[in-house]
């Protein structure tokens, strides 16, 4: 399975968010970094299907024939913060059960009630990736689990139809370092089950050990893309962010430094 982009620009009240985006993703976990305004969460509406380009074209190809995004927009999965807001805002009332189960129909509300065969899919879920939850409290109310249970439970929402493709838009917002630790960890071991991620992030620092590929993105337009140890370089992402950068790479872990003997 690929994901094709091909020539894709996309303009916005005569503003051009993205230039001539020309990517192949294979299989494989990337990432995708980039300056703020660089289009990087225009450019996830585009590969998931959400928004059409504005020229060009973003394929999946699966199985030897060829789908536009915008009408194969099941086989993705997505996850970023800003849902629990919502989910608490607007649907105080919600189930832990019938939060996770809303991921069957991509809603953000019990519009539908699930069948029994998805509930148990559902309790098979939390029994397996969050037993901090007892199973007696699955019909508790979402909002009063903690902020880590909540981004779990969401996560578990948006594999829960067995998506083909996982999106995380920023997932560790909002966490502190046990919670991002740990978030981390729950995402790994969610890595197992799905082949094809992609995670947006602004900390390289925050970027999992699993992922293997990095897409740097800058002024809509791909700045880089290669392997992540290629990519994540100090001329890289000194030209990517416009300032002396020393990136260092530490038990597996990349870091950015300002070059203070500039």
């Amino acid at each position: 399975m690929k994901i094709i982009l091909n020539n894709v620009s996309y303009i916005r009240n005569k503003e051009i968010i993205l230039e001539n985006i020309n990517l192949v993703l294979e299989e494989n976990f990337y990432t995708l970094i980039g300056p703020n305004g660089s289009g990087k969460t225009t450019l996830l509406s585009i590969i998931t299907g959400l928004e059409w380009p504005t020229v060009g074209s973003s394929k999946i190809e699966f199985e030897n024939s060829s789908f536009l995004t915008a009408h194969k927009k099941q086989f993705f999965g997505n996850f970023f913060p800003k849902i629990v807001n919502w989910f608490e805002t607007y649907h105080s009332e919600i189930s832990i059960l019938e939060t996770i189960c809303t991921g069957f129909y991509d809603q953000i509300g019990y519009y539908t009630e699930a069948t029994k065969e998805q509930k148990e899919i559902a309790r098979s879920l939390l029994k397996q990736y969050i037993p901090s939850v007892s199973e007696k409290y699955y019909n508790k109310k979402f909002i009063y689990l903690s902020t880590g249970e909540k981004y779990r439970t969401l996560l578990l929402r948006s594999i829960i139809k067995k998506p083909k493709i996982l999106i995380l838009d920023e997932p560790f917002d909002g966490l502190d370092i046990k919670g991002r630790i740990e978030f981390e960890k729950f995402i790994s071991e969610i890595s197992k089950q799905i082949s094809f991620i992609i995670i947006v992030l602004h900390r390289i620092e925050e970027i999992p050990s699993f992922v293997k590929k990095a897409i740097l993105l800058k002024e809509g337009k791909v700045f880089y893309f290669d392997d992540i140890d290629k990519a994540l370089t100090s001329l890289n992402f000194s030209k990517l962010y416009d300032m002396d950068l020393i990136i260092k790479k530490i038990n597996n872990r990349f870091y950015a430094i300002i070059n203070e003997f500039s």
